[in-house]
Order: structure tokens, then sequence, then C-alpha cells
């Protein structure tokens, strides 16, 4: 994938993607009545999730560096006080996979939770409180990477195809 040129941010959760399509398996999920709140899961698991959302910061709002602070900050102010949120600091790929291992054993009940909160704050924090079309790349390739299902201002970006034989 980076032959020539350094890999992309993207280019990371596309190859991810790819392997679970081909038989990666995700790590089991923990019981539902283990946890039922983003904001009640272990100090450990919610700085798992905030490298996630960390990393996707580098994605969902843009280049611009006050850009991503300002919708990490406000994404994980979804399930978290202020003085509770971890620094921004974005993961390399093996930080990434690591992370995504403790995410992806959320309750499952959970995980459209995050993916919804992830979203909500993509929209609060766009200039015309639209999903960017980058945006929605990136928190769809995040929720399928999640095993969850696409919030409706997600799914509202793509065409899903049904076969009939």
């Amino acid at each position: 994938m980076a032959t020539h040129s350094p890999l992309r941010a993207i280019d990371r959760l596309h190859w991810l993607s790819m392997r679970r399509h081909l038989g990666d398996k995700p790590p089991a999920a923990a019981q539902p009545e283990s946890h039922n709140d983003l904001s009640q899961l272990p100090p450990a698991t919610l700085l798992q999730v905030a490298r996630v959302t960390a990393y996707l910061s580098r994605l969902v709002p843009g280049r611009d560096a006050a850009a991503a602070r300002a919708w990490y900050t406000e994404a994980m102010g979804r399930f978290l006080p202020a003085e509770m949120i971890p620094p921004c600091n974005p993961p390399d790929g093996d930080g990434l996979v690591h992370a995504l291992e403790e995410v992806e054993s959320l309750p499952w009940m959970l995980r459209p939770v995050l993916v919804r909160a992830w979203v909500d704050a993509a929209i609060a924090t766009s200039l015309r409180a639209r999903l960017p079309a980058g945006a929605a790349d990136a928190l769809r390739l995040a929720a399928g990477l999640l095993d969850s299902p696409l919030p409706p201002e997600l799914q509202r970006h793509y065409v899903e195809l049904e076969w009939t034989l």
C-alpha cells in the first residue's frame, strides 16, 4: 500500500477493513450487562476509545489541527466531562490496532453509541452542519470495524444495493 509514498491515515482504515473482510476475527464482545454506558467503562478502556477517536481526528475534520482538536473534544465530550477527556494524541498504526482490539470488544449495544457520538460531533463541528464526504468515509470504515450499524445521518451518504436471485 505504501510502496512509493507514506501510508495515509485513511489507507490504514481501508487495510484493517480489508483484513476483516478476508477473515480476521474481531475480539469477542463483552457481556451486555457488564457496562451500559460509555462513561462507566473502565479507565483503560476509555483511554483506548480516546486513542481511536484521536486517530479519527486526523481524518474526520480535515487536515486543520485546531479543527481536529475541536472534533476530538466534541466527540469525547458526548460521554465524558471535559476535565476527564484525555489529551488528543493520535496513535501510530500499531497503536491504532491495539486500541481497536479493545474498542472492538465493547458490548455490542455500546458500539453504535460511540459511532453516533463521532457522527454527531462531526456534524456539530462542520462549517455547514453537514457531514463532509471525507468524514463520512472515515466514519463508515470505523463503524464497519466495530461491526456497528450506521447512524441515519451517515447512512444517507451511501446507497445500499440489494441483490435478488
